[in-house]
């Protein structure tokens, strides 16, 4: 059969060469063959289909991470499932923009919002707050608690002075699903905790939280919200999130500018990075385009004294937010103490918080 290039391969694909290396590394798109000594990369022509079948998963706006399992299991119900979650997303976005118009005098009536049962509010108590933080908790895997002070300490301070990011979904008295976070630096705000139960999936009450969590962190003044979500990366994507990679040098931060030396000379140097702390805890941000295994591997074996992990960044009021430090800057963002990045999932294993 015959080879092509990834010159010709990307011409013949409408994937860029930096997309290949990205699928190559993911185990989506892998070479057939790779030269030992050159690494040059040669595909066949019967894999073109598949890639076709990624360019348009990635147009519609699918996560890399659903996009191996669908590969792994093409299914009709999957396709309806995500044709279901477009067609709430756009017909929530049409009844915003029908709001706008009638807010300033363009419509002539206030378009109506559809009747569900469940309420987005804030917790209005302490004794609340555990129970809802407990629902969320128990989606993970394996499941966490408020006894984990580690992640619910910061939420528990938070209360009652933050209470507006310290949301529960109520449906019938009982708790839903919460979307939880706090302030962590001047006007930034970290989500801790989002998380929908089992048994109510799939009724858009995940995508309801996410979008009240940020209307109250918008009404806080932050400009910015931050999340740990390395297995719900892809349902952040698509509401705007920007996948980063994380280094808290918690371990030994003596460390921290040599090994930030040996990361920008290595394996980010092409990359967009900027250098912050958060409670004394000097951090490094590096953009990626998708959670990269690969990317994560290399820097790994370059760091000792730092945890290494995902986080999700989103700009929420862009007029306002202080330009983010580019390739190459060293300024430091100073925390407010705490240093806040937590895994925040929707749910255990990306099953419908939508």
């Amino acid at each position: 059969m015959k080879e092509l290039g990834p010159a010709e391969f990307s011409a013949a694909t409408g994937l860029s060469a930096k997309a290949l290396r990205l699928y190559d590394e993911r185990g989506l798109l892998v070479p057939a063959r790779v030269d030992r000594a050159t690494g040059y990369r040669r595909y066949t022509e019967d894999q073109i289909a598949t890639a076709g079948r990624i360019a348009l998963l990635r147009r519609a706006g699918i996560g890399l991470a659903d996009i191996e399992r669908f590969l792994a299991a093409p299914a009709a119900a999957v396709i309806d499932r995500w044709l279901a979650d477009l067609a709430a997303e756009t017909g929530a976005r049409r009844r915003a923009l029908d709001a706008l118009a009638f807010a300033l005098g363009f419509g002539t009536a206030l378009p109506k919002e559809p009747a569900m049962a469940v309420i987005i509010r804030p917790v209005d108590s302490a004794a609340e707050l555990v129970t809802a933080f407990d629902v969320a908790g128990a989606q993970f895997d394996p499941a966490i608690d408020h006894t984990d002070h580690r992640r619910f300490a910061d939420l528990e301070a938070a209360y009652p002075g933050e209470r507006e990011l310290l949301l529960v979904a109520e449906e019938s008295g009982s708790v839903a699903g919460a979307a939880m976070g706090f302030v962590s630096t001047g006007r930034e705000v970290t989500l801790r905790i989002l998380a929908v139960a089992a048994g109510q999936r799939r009724r858009g009450i995940g995508r309801a939280l996410l979008r009240a969590f940020e209307g109250s962190a918008l009404r806080m003044g932050a400009t910015r919200i931050s999340l740990g979500a390395d297995a719900e990366a892809g349902f952040y994507i698509r509401h705007g999130y920007q996948t980063m990679l994380l280094l808290q040098w918690a371990y030994d931060p003596s460390l921290f500018d040599a090994e930030v030396e040996a990361l920008t000379a290595g394996p980010v140097k092409d990359m967009t990075w900027h250098r912050s702390s958060s409670g004394g805890v000097p951090q490094l941000f590096v953009d990626l385009d998708e959670p990269s295994p690969a990317v994560r591997d290399q820097v790994q074996d370059l760091v000792c004294g730092a945890h290494v992990g995902y986080c999700m960044t989103k700009a929420i009021n862009a007029q306002n937010e202080p330009a983010m430090p580019g390739l190459g800057s060293h300024q430091d963002r100073p925390g407010r103490g705490r240093t806040g990045i937590e895994p925040a999932k929707r749910e255990s294993c990306d099953n419908g918080a939508r």
